[in-house]
């Protein structure tokens, strides 16, 4: 059936988003229902949705599967890893890998081609500065180059939590000033754009835009492009709080003041 309906890259398509949902299960269907000689490329996907429905247990069982999960990605043929490491899935396994077991994943990393270990490095050191491991990411870095605040921003399909936005806030205060409002525009933008595919809420991007809105040197208006204050005023107009200070407006949509009282009822 999947030989009949799929073509490859539609295969590796829903692979990625199947472990990127934890459905190990499924995963599973769909690659031993290749033929085999689209099979045996695509196992370390099976592996990595392993990895991330067991890297936070504890048991003997789920450390045996972890072990065994690992072994089979450091020891996959290099083109295989790489074909599978290209994904939304990637930002949730190094998201949810162990803290103690960090030099694995830079291992496995190691061992996909070579143009594509960069990359993937600076976005393992990202994921580490949003679960506040900066220290973490430090040695990652210090070997690979400076990191981009791109790689910061969240994406459509994982953009940041409020306490990964406080991380990466902190983090380019004191390795990247420059580009902080840049990294701002594109998390909210990110944030802001993924409520129209479900991966988020209007309620999680006013939290975002209030957080950004807590630091005194930024100001919104200025540093966000139109595009992304658009997408925001639709997606906070339920914050008049927001809604006053971008744009101006209250929640109903008449002109304010910025400093006027706020109008909203208290029950």
């Amino acid at each position: 059936m999947v030989r009949k309906l799929w073509g490859p890259g539609r295969v590796d398509l829903i692979l990625c988003h199947l472990v990127d949902l934890r459905a190990t299960k499924s995963v599973n269907q769909v690659i031993e229902g290749l033929p085999s000689e689209l099979r045996e490329r695509r196992l370390p996907f099976k592996a990595l949705a392993r990895l991330i429905e067991t890297n936070s247990a504890t048991s003997v069982s789920d450390k045996e599967q972890y072990n065994e999960a690992v072994n089979l990605l450091k020891t996959s043929p290099s083109q295989n890893l790489t074909s599978c490491m290209n994904g939304p899935h990637i930002s949730t396994l190094f998201a949810t890998w162990p803290e103690s077991n960090i030099d694995d994943v830079i291992e496995v990393i190691k061992n996909t081609l070579g143009r594509f270990q960069t990359p993937l490095r600076l976005q393992l050191a990202a994921s580490m500065v949003h679960r506040g491991l900066s220290e973490r990411a430090a040695p990652i870095i210090e070997e690979t180059g400076p990191l981009p605040f791109s790689y910061l921003a969240g994406s459509l399909q994982h953009p940041l939590s409020v306490s990964a936005l406080r991380e990466s806030i902190k983090y380019l205060k004191s390795h990247d000033l420059e580009h902080l409002p840049a990294f701002i525009d594109a998390c909210l933008r990110n944030a802001a754009m993924s409520v129209r595919n479900g991966a988020s809420t209007e309620e999680a991007v006013v939290e975002l835009v209030e957080v950004a809105m807590e630091e005194p040197s930024l100001e919104l208006r200025e540093l966000c492009q139109p595009t992304t204050l658009k997408l925001l005023r639709e997606t906070t107009k339920q914050s008049e709080k927001i809604q006053r200070a971008l744009f101006d407006k209250t929640v109903s949509g008449t002109s304010g003041d910025l400093n006027a009282p706020s109008t909203k009822k208290t029950s």
